[in-house]
C-alpha cells in the first residue's frame, strides 16, 4: 500500500510539472496544472496594467490532485490485481 501512495504521488508531482507552461518571458503567460490550471501568471506587458499578475485556484487544484491521483490509484491497483491472478 505504501509503494503504492509513493507512485501516485511521484506522477502526480511529474504530470503537474509536465503541465508547466513558462512563457512570460516572451510576453507570454506561466500556467500549471492538467486538466485544469489552478495556477497562471500574467507576463509580459499589458495596458491597462492589471492590479494582480498571479492567479491560484484551490478548487482546480484540488479536482487536478483527485483525478491525477486517483486515476494512477486505480491503474496502479489494476495492474496489481492482474499480476497477482
Amino acid at each position: 500500500m505504501r509503494k503504492k501512495i509513493i507512485i501516485c504521488i511521484g506522477v502526480t508531482i511529474l504530470i503537474f510539472f509536465i503541465s508547466f507552461s513558462f512563457n512570460s518571458a516572451s510576453d507570454g503567460n506561466n500556467s500549471m496544472g492538467f486538466p485544469f490550471a489552478f495556477y497562471s501568471y500574467s507576463g509580459g506587458r499589458k495596458y491597462p496594467e492589471p492590479e494582480n499578475r498571479h492567479s491560484f485556484i484551490v478548487l482546480a487544484l484540488i479536482i487536478d490532485i483527485l483525478i491525477v491521483f486517483g486515476s494512477t490509484f486505480a491503474i496502479t491497483s489494476f495492474i496489481r490485481r492482474k499480476k497477482n491472478k
